[in-house]
């Protein structure tokens, strides 16, 4: 099972592990933000993939980290800030911000939009309820991002920029358990092999997955 449109990062590694294990059988499935850890909690999963929360020992599951994402300002190619090599927070106090929508957010991004969004009106926000949906926005000019580098779509039309100040976030995997699972070890090895190289070659909300 798989939630959200960020399933691409499971490509490769899907194919790796299929060469290996020809009988693999994967379920995709989009599943609401709000039930997946029940449902890891009920074995309905095997292990959710995401941004680490930060009350995770509340979470009744192991946590592995697998790599520390950085967040990424974001914006039009045109954009008046675009040419600058670093961003801080306060610079972009007067911008127009494009979110993740509350129902679509876990709670880790969800304390750094709430940081953002202090002491604004209202209207100087637009949620979405995806990362290729906050693109479109940014690129049609209504505000900037910022989002986790993982997630933003490489676009020539997108400008990506480190910001100060924000530490980068550790995104993993929670898992019940790795017994009786044969393929659960070997995929998180592969995944984790993965993403180190994925985050390299470009310097993401939550994934869901059941194996069998």
């Amino acid at each position: 099972m798989l939630s959200l449109s960020d399933a691409f990062l499971l490509t490769d590694p899907l194919r790796q592990l299929s060469k290996s294990y020809p009988d693999l059988h994967p379920r995709l499935q989009v599943i609401p933000f709000q039930h997946i850890f029940r449902l890891l909690d009920d074995e309905d999963l095997d292990m959710t993939i995401g941004f680490k929360e930060p009350r995770s020992n509340h979470i009744k599951a192991h946590y592995q980290d697998l790599i520390q994402v950085p967040l990424t300002f974001v914006c039009p190619e045109n954009h008046p800030l675009a040419p600058k090599k670093r961003i801080s927070l306060d610079e972009i106090q007067q911008e127009k911000l494009v979110l993740i929508a509350p129902q679509h957010n876990n709670t880790a991004l969800a304390q750094i939009q709430a940081q953002l969004m202090g002491g604004r009106a209202p209207s100087e926000f637009y949620f979405c309820d995806s990362a290729e949906a906050i693109a479109v926005l940014v690129r049609a000019g209504f505000g900037i991002a910022i989002l986790p580098d993982l997630f933003v779509p490489e676009d020539d039309r997108l400008v990506k920029i480190p910001v100060d100040s924000l530490a980068p976030i550790s995104f993993g995997i929670y898992y019940k358990s790795l017994q009786g699972n044969r393929l659960l070890r070997p995929f998180i090895e592969i995944l984790k092999t993965f993403l180190r190289k994925y985050i390299k070659s470009y310097p993401l909300m939550k994934i869901a997955f059941f194996i069998n």
